[in-house]
């Protein structure tokens, strides 16, 4: 159960990082997955 929330979690932000400005807040989203 907290694996799938987690995914959906996961796939609203990165939906929300490519809506939005690509530049800046996509360097921001995926540094924020990488990090542990």
């Amino acid at each position: 159960k907290m694996k799938l929330l987690f995914l959906v979690l996961l796939s609203l932000v990165a939906a929300l990082c490519h809506a939005s400005d690509p530049s800046q807040l996509q360097d921001f989203c995926v540094a924020d997955f990488h990090s542990p």
